[in-house]
């Protein structure tokens, strides 16, 4: 076999396929591109115990040949699978060259297919006519029978109910609610996106956040590992429209030149209760961007906020050991029946609690307060528009 591909082709496709297979909870075996080669079609593929991704290079972007000794797959294609992290590191020593850029690379079968020999062609940036080309020896581990299945895992049927959805709308949660979530462990309550019918939540170990969910029924009733969505994120999220399925098993993502399969649980966490904690009785909307400004200045310090309101005065007193600072409060809502009330939190919880990015939601900030029987109060972070809130129990 002679495969041949551009530089910025190979490494621009690498880069999603590698956010794949170098997960921290793959074994070694399990990290390598996939390249899947025929005459007249090309695929890179990454597997992990949650997602399989294959990107499809253009057919004018990839020239190949093969030889009789070419073992090719009963399904037509040829298939070689090389270390991810060792690839990726080869090729990144061709970035930045002061001397030389890489335009050309080849992949090429050594001693019956158990060795591939890559050749990246090197232009002089001072000569036109000069070129060098460096080589790198691979081993070609087989691809073991698990992985296999995946590789040829079909598409639902066109006519079994795909979605349209702009890639921005997921976004809008992924975002959102992946600094929330822990990357640690493996789906445990404070690392699972759930889709409810109704909100997408993310648990905290110091509040909890919802967010109206209007996406498709396709992602309802699941819940996503972080690390399904860090890839939605980062992969996903990146054209600016996919076509949505879903499948006993999995969330199935199309796009002109793509396909992904991530693996999500049917269990859904008990969050219902958090919404029956939401009252609006007590209250203040205060300003988002100056509150979340003076929220800097209190975490420069690695302790509690003390946080007093006082409804009488239409403000708020923020104060560590370090700094002190009032807040205007611009409006309020029965405030006074609750007297002062005092807090004590540390900033990164109203900081992460106030989600999103302050120029895409409103300005105004409402903080509703529900006083507990044994101490303290469930304080609700939302906006105007009630898309989304964030409850947290402070005393």
């Amino acid at each position: 076999m002679h495969l041949s591909t551009s530089y910025e082709v190979l490494t621009g496709t690498l880069s999603n396929i590698a956010s794949v297979v170098e997960d921290s909870l793959s074994s070694e075996e399990m990290r390598n591109v996939i390249f899947a080669v025929s005459e007249n079609q090309m695929k890179m593929i990454g597997v992990n115990q949650l997602i399989t991704y294959r990107k499809r290079i253009e057919l004018g972007d990839f020239r190949v040949v093969f030889s009789e000794e070419d073992k090719l797959h009963e399904d037509g294609m040829f298939y070689f699978q090389l270390n991810s992290k060792e690839l990726t590191s080869f090729l990144n020593t061709f970035k930045g060259m002061r001397k030389t850029k890489p335009s050309d690379v080849i992949f090429e079968t050594k001693n019956g297919g158990i060795k591939i020999e890559l050749t990246v062609v090197e232009d002089s940036l001072s000569d036109a006519g000069v070129k060098n080309t460096s080589q790198w020896t691979f081993d070609n581990s087989p691809i073991n029978r698990s992985v296999f299945a995946e590789l040829s895992r079909q598409l639902p049927a066109e006519d079994s109910g795909w979605s349209p959805v702009p890639t921005k709308h997921i976004l809008g949660y992924v975002a959102n609610m992946l600094p929330i979530m822990t990357s640690e462990g493996n789906s445990t309550l404070y690392n699972i996106l759930t889709f409810g019918d109704d909100f997408v939540v993310a648990f905290n170990q110091r509040f909890n956040t919802l967010m109206q969910n209007i996406l498709p029924d396709q992602f309802k009733g699941i819940s996503l590992n972080y690390r399904a969505v860090s890839f939605m994120k980062s992969v996903i999220c990146n054209s600016d429209m996919v076509e949505v399925n879903k499948t006993d098993m999995q969330l199935v993502f199309k796009t002109e030149d793509s396909e992904a399969f991530v693996k999500f649980l049917t269990r859904l966490p008990a969050y219902k209760m958090f919404l029956e904690s939401y009252k609006e009785d007590h209250g203040i909307v205060i300003d988002r961007q100056y509150f979340k400004d003076v929220l800097k200045r209190l975490a420069l310090v690695n302790e509690n906020i003390t946080l007093v309101i006082d409804g009488s005065k239409n403000e708020i007193s923020v104060s560590n050991t370090k700094f002190r600072q009032k807040i205007d409060i611009l409006q309020t809502k029965a405030m006074e029946e609750l007297g002062e009330v005092h807090l004590k939190v540390r900033p990164q919880v109203f900081q992460q609690a106030i989600v999103g990015d302050d120029n895409q939601f409103s300005g105004e900030l409402c903080i509703y307060f529900v006083k507990s029987e044994n101490g303290g109060y469930t304080t609700i972070f939302t906006d105007l528009s009630k898309s989304w809130m964030s409850i947290a129990v402070l005393r």
